[in-house]
């Protein structure tokens, strides 16, 4: 029966209830209230420790972002990937660096102690991913592996590293030490796999790269803060830490760098290319700070590779414009 009997009053499939009660925000308002009463539960819990209780609360909002959708779980992860530290600069404490993303969990001062966990929160963060995304698709009857290109040249990678641990084994080598030495290139491996799977449409790429945009480019300022407040000078600083930011970050302003390049070069005028632009000299002031001069290196062959790829056409706009920077630094 549909209809109204008196104002404000449905009599239909929810019967006799006021309108302004079915226009409540119900399931927000209880999310936000169990949110809130985890929350006091975690306080009471930890005597009022507020790094175990936001800590716990951002571990909750991750797992229910990557549960609503698989590939903001994912840019997400890409993103605190860049964010985080994995070594301290001294005199410099960052909560990037304090968090411990890239430490094993028994090393983990503000989570309770465990003996046996020598998994890192990065790798739960991915095995949660992988999880999700399994799940999502068994339930849903939609999982579909996407064929990745030379999965020879990738099964070769995992057989050298898993033959190179055994072989360094059986030469009494330190198991500890050589999972150290290689989790990177097991990393490297599994993204290949992994991320044609979440990463399908162009909405989604342009995502992926606005994480990168983001989590680069803090890194940065978090050099360029330092670096200013020296000065903007290293004479001030102990030679034998040598850099303001980790070593991995100049490395990471790099593939902005290209990034922007090739933006330029292909014509695109979207909004990724606007924002780069406009950080240009923060991201240039913290590859300055980073002082690496592998960072160095690696930005000139990356131009040459880059050259090498390119069409002839954006090849020639290059010459033009190397042409002309190449007179006037000769002057």
């Amino acid at each position: 029966m549909n209809g109204s009997s008196g104002q404000g009053i449905t009599i239909g499939r929810w019967g006799f209830i006021p309108a302004t009660l079915r226009a409540f925000p119900w399931r927000r308002t209880a999310l936000v209230l169990a949110i809130s009463a985890i929350l006091g539960l975690v306080f009471v819990l930890t005597d009022g420790n507020t790094t175990t209780a936001g800590g716990l609360v951002c571990i909750f909002a991750v797992c229910a972002i990557t549960a609503y959708r698989v590939e903001w779980g994912f840019c997400l992860f890409f993103f605190v990937v860049l964010l985080f530290d994995q070594y301290s600069i001294p005199g410099f404490p960052t909560p990037t660096t304090t968090i411990g993303y890239f430490l094993n969990i028994n090393a983990i001062g503000w989570l309770p102690h465990i003996d046996q966990g020598v998994i890192n929160l990065m790798e739960i963060h991915l095995l949660l991913l992988f999880s999700v995304w399994f799940l999502i698709g068994v339930l849903r009857g939609s999982l579909r592996p996407v064929s990745v290109p030379f999965k020879g040249t990738l099964a070769l990678l995992f057989v050298a590293l898993i033959g190179s641990i055994a072989h360094g084994i059986a030469l009494n080598g330190d198991t500890t030490i050589s999972l150290w030495e290689t989790r990177a290139f097991f990393y490297m491996g599994l993204m290949i796999l992994f991320i044609p799977q979440v990463i399908r449409t162009e909405e989604h790429v342009h995502l992926l790269v606005w994480s990168a945009i983001a989590g680069v480019t803090f890194k940065a300022l978090q050099g360029a803060e330092r670096y200013a407040s020296l000065g903007f000078s290293f004479g001030r600083w102990p030679e034998i830490y040598e850099t303001l930011t980790n070593h991995e970050d100049p490395v990471f302003i790099v593939t902005m760098f290209v990034l922007l390049i090739a933006l330029v070069l292909f014509g695109d005028h979207g909004k990724e290319r606007r924002a780069l632009t406009f950080l240009v000299i923060p991201l240039l002031l913290g590859y300055v700070a980073a002082q690496r001069r592998a960072a160095y290196a690696s930005f000139m062959a990356t131009l040459a590779a880059l050259f090498v790829l390119i069409p002839e056409r954006q090849r020639r706009t290059v010459m033009r414009v190397v042409g002309v920077f190449g007179i006037f630094f000769a002057v």
